[in-house]
Order: C-alpha cells, then structure tokens, then sequence
C-alpha cells in the first residue's frame, strides 16, 4: 500500500518531458498528495472505528487501484494532479485503518509488536516504492503498455 505512494515519482520526469509540464507544476503533481493525505488523516482517520475496518480497508485499496489506472490512463497534468489526490485519500484511509487492525490483532504474549509493525512497514514499503517503478518503468513490456494506453 505504502509503495504505492512513492511509485509514481521514477515516472515524472518521463511524464514531464513527454506532456511539456513546468518544474512548479510537477511540484503541485508532488505535493497534493500530502496535502490530501494530512487532509484526510485529519477528517477521515477515525472512520474505521466508526464504519468498521473492512469497509475503510476495501474503500482505501478501490482509491489506489483507481489512482493507478488514473496515473496510467493520464493524458496531461490535471490527469497526474488529481490521480495523485485519490492516491493521498487512499493511502490515509488504508493507514489509519490497517493501522488500527494491527493494534486490534496483537497477540497479548507479544506487547508492542503492533507498535512496531505500524512504525517499520509504512516506511519499508514507501522505501521501496520508487526502487521497483524504477525497475519497472527500464522494462521494455511497460514502454509498450504505456503507449498502447495512451492511444486509447
């Protein structure tokens, strides 16, 4: 979920080039993501507790699949923009609510390990991110898949 977030950004500098955005315009495609993450942390980030962990579980992966799809299937900037946006409110729902299913599942022989696993993975799978779009994006197959979406 997490490797999602920092998966696009091997792609940008392509995706500059090949739609003639600015430098101030890649960093709007940058930020709103971290906009609408904090936003949604902020208004949203209880909703499993509300709503119950499946739902917000299910809801949060059907944005990030949608906002991959929306990163592929983008013809310019305002695509990028606001496949970024329904990948922020994806990736704050998923955070919040796995989060909370970590804590709830904890073995009670084994005090804190939620605490651990909602601290290292998070940030192991945003490590990753960029690393494997980076292998993916040099794969000739995803230049051929780039362009057939495009022309559709």
């Amino acid at each position: 979920m997490m490797s999602s977030s920092s998966a696009p950004s091997p792609f940008y500098p392509v995706l500059q080039r090949e739609m003639g955005f600015s430098a101030t315009t890649l960093t709007a495609i940058f930020a709103v993501y971290a906009i609408v993450l904090l936003a949604t942390l902020l208004t949203g980030g209880s909703a499993s507790d509300h709503i119950g962990r499946r739902p917000v579980l299910s809801f949060g992966f059907v944005l990030l699949a949608g906002s991959m799809l929306g990163f592929a299937l983008a013809s310019g900037p305002l695509g990028l923009f606001i496949a970024r946006a329904v990948q922020g409110i994806g990736c704050a729902l998923l955070l919040t609510s796995a989060s909370a299913a970590v804590t709830d599942l904890e073995p009670a022989s084994r005090p804190g390990l939620a605490q651990v696993c909602n601290s290292v993975i998070p940030l192991a799978g945003m490590a990753a991110g960029a690393p494997l779009a980076g292998v993916v994006m040099n794969m000739p197959s995803t230049h051929a898949l780039m362009s057939f979406l495009r022309s559709r």
